[in-house]
């Protein structure tokens, strides 16, 4: 992964930065773009979609929990709920 290089990282019940065997590499470089030193310098965003909590999620601008059992519906969506 490139998470140095990235303005929006999307996390699909992945716990890239607690339980992944990469995760001591993944929080280097995920954490270089949470870091602003300079005034054009621009934070990265950290979207986690998950069915429990994970340090990732905990880490996340936004989370969205979604039961397990939810994750493949062709009805899945972030937005209201349909009428």
């Amino acid at each position: 992964m490139f998470l140095e290089r990235a303005d929006v990282i999307l996390s699909f019940q992945s716990d890239f930065l607690g339980s992944d065997a990469n995760a001591p590499l993944y929080i280097r470089d995920f954490a270089a773009r949470r870091r602003i030193s300079g005034s054009s310098d621009r934070m990265n965003r950290l979207w986690s979609i998950e069915g429990f909590m994970t340090l990732t999620g905990t880490n996340a601008d936004q989370r969205l929990q979604v039961r397990p059992d939810e994750y493949g519906a062709p009805g899945f969506h972030s937005g209201s709920p349909p009428e």
